[in-house]
């Protein structure tokens, strides 16, 4: 039971040799986004637009450019569809299964995901003395404990 803001909807083009290898990789390409929550409120749901056998074409192009859909192909050229109208589009083409499978993987944090805030520590101290200055502003002498602190870095205050 998600709201529609907790789920992120990623379109997909998906092009193989054969049938059988189409279906096997509709299968493991719907297998990355089912129920996986990939951030602590989200839920990744892979709907495949369009779907084929054999080299991209004008069609599959149109497709992507108009749903925002990156097409992945397995064991197939690009085609001669592939020219100016298809710079915008992300077009990933292996022959190993799981090296296409992982790029999927990539495409969609990339492309489709928020991006997240990473904060790196790069030190850790403990006030010693908090000095008064003009006004109301305050200065606090520091005594580091772990790592490095740097002039004009911002600090986060976790002692609350």
């Amino acid at each position: 039971t998600h709201s529609n803001s907790d789920i992120i909807h990623i379109p997909v083009i998906i092009k193989a040799d054969a049938d059988a290898t189409l279906s096997a990789l509709r299968e493991a390409v719907l297998a990355i986004g089912k129920g996986e929550s990939v951030l602590e409120d989200k839920t990744m749901i892979i709907d495949v637009i369009s779907q084929g056998i054999g080299a991209i074409d004008a069609n599959d192009i149109q497709i992507a450019k108009e749903s925002n859909a990156p097409i992945f192909c397995f064991n197939i050229k690009a085609g001669t569809a592939l020219s100016e109208d298809s710079k915008d589009v992300i077009i990933e083409s292996h022959n190993v299964i799981y090296s296409l499978l992982d790029k999927a993987k990539d495409v969609f944090s990339e492309k489709f995901l928020p991006k997240s805030r990473v904060e790196k520590l790069q030190g850790r101290a403990t006030i010693q003395a908090i000095f008064d200055m003009s006004g109301s502003n305050k200065i606090a002498g520091l005594k580091v404990i772990k790592g490095t602190l740097f002039l004009n870095k911002s600090a986060d205050d976790r002692s609350k």
